[in-house]
């Protein structure tokens, strides 16, 4: 399975999610893990499974990750299949909303099938840290990415 992991992060908690789903994708296929900034729509050549997260800025998408999909054309995403993730504070848990769940309508007018519902890690605050068991749950996560592309093949 070729993967591509596609992150934004300011306080550096969005990449610690992302390097932690990259180590246990890793183990069952080639992973790439890059910046949002970075990406562009010729790195989806060729994947299976394309996993984006961003921090949740005012209930919303930032703007890297947005740009990163504003490049892809209306169905650009067909035959991918797709799993999303946000990072959110602690304290904002009680509002409605999320970056994952507004990338979730994004890629579904792509036409990309997302196969595991969008997830949230928390952390602390702004400085952090991501709270106590996110990174294992990161890990968790990715093994259930796995088991849902094996059962969902594109």
């Amino acid at each position: 399975m070729k993967s591509l992991i596609i992150y934004e992060s300011f306080y550096g908690h969005t990449h610690v999610v992302a390097k932690a789903i990259g180590e246990t994708l890793a183990l069952h296929g080639e992973v790439t893990i890059m910046r949002a900034d970075e990406a562009q729509i010729n790195d989806l050549r060729d994947i299976d499974l394309l996993v984006v997260g961003c921090p949740t800025q005012w209930l919303g998408v930032t703007a890297a990750t947005r740009a990163f999909f504003d490049q892809i054309p209306a169905d650009g995403l067909r035959g991918i299949r797709v799993a999303l993730f946000d990072t959110r504070y602690q304290r904002m848990l009680w509002l409605p909303g999320s970056s994952a769940e507004r990338m979730e309508r994004i890629i579904t007018k792509m036409g990309g099938g997302v196969i595991v519902p969008p997830e949230s890690f928390v952390v602390a605050d702004r400085n952090g840290p991501l709270i106590e068991g996110e990174t294992d749950r990161a890990h968790n996560w990715a093994t259930a990415l796995v088991a849902a592309k094996v059962m969902d093949p594109a």
